[in-house]
């Protein structure tokens, strides 16, 4: 994405937080009062719009913005902002009802298994091909990843594989959303943890607004 598309992404950023709230609480309402097969399509209709919201709006806007390993910023392109604290904010932007300090500053592994409800998979030890082929079974999607010192997320969409994080490396330091099987932190890791994101239940605690806790 280029920069002009990125600052574009900036400018809407506050208008998408907000149309994204309030479609939150509609569709909350609108799930309440549903009967069993319409809350399937509700489900169905919510988990795109959190993708769609997520991978082409939210992170998008905050493409190049500094990393630093104490950056906090709250706003896309201002200031920096560390690996954990990217990842944070992006979810409780998106609507997840979480304090993203305690996100931040917790192990990668405790915050995918609250995020999650304990559904994790450990990829440890193992090549990129057999990382590749994990994600690939597992479908398309947003994943949480976290690794020996870093964290982030996996965005699959068919055969289009995406890393996206606030990168330390001393030739990007910011965030950036590029190709999984590469020269990056997802490729240098030992240990791998990855929890996908959206299904039915986290759907309607997204939907209600339940809080999140790491323990």
């Amino acid at each position: 994405m280029n920069r002009n598309a990125v600052l574009e992404k900036r400018k809407a950023y506050s208008e998408t937080i907000k149309a994204l709230e309030s479609y939150r609480n509609a569709q909350r309402k609108e799930y309440q009062e549903a009967n069993s097969s319409v809350k399937k399509e509700i489900l169905a209709a919510v988990r795109m719009r959190l993708i769609q919201d997520l991978c082409d709006e939210i992170f998008p806007a905050w493409y190049g913005t500094t990393w630093s390993s104490a950056g906090k910023s709250e706003q896309p392109g201002q200031g920096s902002i560390s690996h954990g604290y990217f990842v944070s904010t992006s979810l409780q932007h998106a609507g997840f009802k979480l304090d993203r300090d305690e996100v931040a500053r917790q192990p990668t592994e405790k915050v995918i298994v609250a995020m999650t409800k304990g559904k994790r998979g450990v990829v440890s030890g193992r090549s990129m091909d057999a990382v590749m082929k994990y994600l690939q079974s597992q479908g398309d999607g947003i994943y949480l990843v976290g690794m020996d010192r870093h964290f982030g997320y996996i965005t699959v969409r068919g055969p289009d594989v995406r890393f996206v994080h606030s990168s330390s490396d001393r030739l990007l330091r910011m965030v950036v959303c590029e190709p999984a099987l590469g020269e990056n932190a997802l490729s240098e890791a030992r240990y791998r943890v990855f929890g996908k994101l959206l299904d039915d239940a986290m759907l309607v605690s997204w939907m209600k607004g339940e809080q999140y806790t790491i323990k």
